[in-house]
Parts: structure tokens; C-alpha cells; sequence
């Protein structure tokens, strides 16, 4: 739990150079191993995500 809000931290914290938006992701994908109540919203905001890049990366 301590590394996934170490995570979500580092992603709010992105403008910082280091820090990346991509540690925003797995810092919540982390937490919901810890708290399964997050995990179906997760898999739903993750399909929705995987399908709009889909959609931008067909010609």
C-alpha cells in the first residue's frame, strides 16, 4: 500500500522532472490489489482507455 500511494504521489507530482504521469497509473493499479473494491472500476476506466487509443490509431 505504501508503494502504490508513493506512486500516486509521484503522479500528481508529474510537472517535476523526474516524475512521470505514467507512475499515476500503476501507483492506483497497485492500490487495488489492496482494496478490491477499486478493481472493476479500474478494469472499466482501462477499456475505455485501451479503445479510445485503438480508435486513434487506426487510419
Amino acid at each position: 500500500m505504501a508503494a502504490a500511494l508513493a506512486l500516486i504521489g509521484g503522479g500528481v507530482l508529474s510537472f517535476l522532472p523526474v516524475l512521470g504521469l505514467w507512475m499515476l497509473p500503476l501507483g492506483l493499479a497497485l492500490l487495488s490489489e489492496d482494496i478490491p473494491a477499486l478493481k472493476p472500476r479500474l478494469e472499466a476506466l482501462a477499456r475505455a482507455v485501451e479503445r479510445a487509443v485503438s480508435r486513434f490509431r487506426k487510419p
